[in-house]
C-alpha cells in the first residue's frame, strides 16, 4: 500500500481505479444480450469490485484517523486491509462460482 503521508494520491488512484473498472464492465457487457444469470465476466468484475471497494473504504477510514492524529490505529487498519485485499477477490470469485 501507499504510505500514510500520501493519502491524497491514494484516494485519487483508488477512485480512478473504480471508475476504470466500471467503464470496463460496461464495455464488456454492453454487446451481450440481457440474461438472467451471471456470466464469467460478471463474476470476474464482482470479484474486482470486492478488491477495490474495501480498499477505498480503508483509505477513507485511514484518512479520518490520520486527520485525528491517530497514526498507530491508521497503520493497523492499513495493514489489515492490505492483507484482506489479497484474499477478498479470490474468496468472492469462488463463492460466486459455487452459488451461481
Amino acid at each position: 500500500f501507499i504510505p500514510l503521508h500520501k493519502l491524497d494520491e491514494k484516494l485519487i488512484l483508488g477512485g480512478g481505479t473504480l471508475i476504470s473498472a466500471i467503464a470496463f464492465h460496461i464495455y464488456l457487457t454492453d454487446p451481450l444480450p440481457s440474461i438472467g444469470y451471471l456470466t464469467l465476466s460478471d463474476k470476474y468484475m464482482i470479484s474486482l469490485y470486492a478488491l477495490i471497494l474495501p480498499v477505498l473504504i480503508s483509505m477513507i477510514i485511514v484518512e479520518r484517523l490520520v486527520v485525528g492524529q491517530k497514526h498507530q490505529a491508521a497503520e493497523h487498519i492499513n495493514t489489515a486491509y492490505a492483507i484482506l485485499s489479497l484474499f477478498m477477490p479470490v474468496v468472492t470469485f469462488f463463492v460466486l462460482n459455487y452459488l451461481f
